[in-house]
């Protein structure tokens, strides 16, 4: 198994990146949400807990892809989850209906070997947060729609690498499925419209993006901090 680590994500409409890389920028594309069934408990003894779907909210701290020697390929979010367990600590909603998070009370510290801060890429939708103005603890959830991603003249940028997985088909691929080449890179040539002939070096350019990037992961080596879309 190899795996690799990039700086950016773009899966089922949404752009994402790692928390980090938004100290230097005015864009924000860290937020996630994740809508999982989950087991309530109304004190420590009771005995009947009620299952319903919980909203979880984070930030993205690491973007992996998990590449099974060709067979599959699973990307994860490693994040940090505000404490949605505790009503008014972690996760509270203000007098207009409106959700914040507190940032400083994780869910998971990482000091449990059961604590899981990874999550499915194809699992989330993006959120963002906008600060309190008076309680700068506490940020307000924003929610958004996904769109469709169109790239054709983007320029090639060999420090951010761009792959684009559609509708979350990185998180799942079969080794026996119909592929141009060993990289998965699918076609995906449509038949209902008339064909449009564009400069064969473009296509070359970007496979090449795909074909030689770098096998191994090392925690001591950035080389593979790129983005994966």
């Amino acid at each position: 198994m190899n795996a690799k680590r990039f700086k950016g994500y773009v899966i089922n409409g949404f752009r994402f990146h790692t928390k980090d890389i938004e100290e230097n920028r005015k864009t924000q594309n860290s937020g996630v949400m994740v809508v999982a069934s989950t087991s309530s408990f109304s004190s420590a003894k009771d005995q009947n807990p009620a299952k319903g779907d919980v909203a979880y909210y984070g930030v993205i701290r690491e973007i992996i892809e998990l590449n099974y020697s060709g067979r599959a390929k699973v990307v994860l979010f490693r994040c940090d989850w505000a404490d949605v367990r505790s009503e008014g600590r972690g996760i509270k909603k203000d007098e207009y209906g409106f959700t914040l998070v507190n940032f400083n009370q994780l869910l998971y510290r990482g000091d449990h070997l059961s604590n899981e801060p990874f999550v499915l890429a194809s699992q989330v939708e993006q959120v963002f947060y906008i600060r309190d103005p008076i309680d700068e603890d506490w940020h307000i959830v924003i929610g958004t729609k996904p769109r469709d991603y169109f790239d054709m003249s983007r320029k090639d940028d060999d420090d951010e690498m761009e792959i684009y997985y559609p509708n979350g088909s990185d998180d799942n691929l079969n080794a026996n499925s119909n592929t141009s080449n060993d990289y998965d890179i699918i076609n995906w040539m449509r038949t209902d419209v008339p064909g449009i002939t564009i400069n064969s070096p473009l296509v070359v350019n970007v496979a090449s993006n795909v074909v030689h990037g770098d096998e191994g992961y090392s925690s001591e080596d950035d080389r593979n901090e790129n983005t994966l879309i």
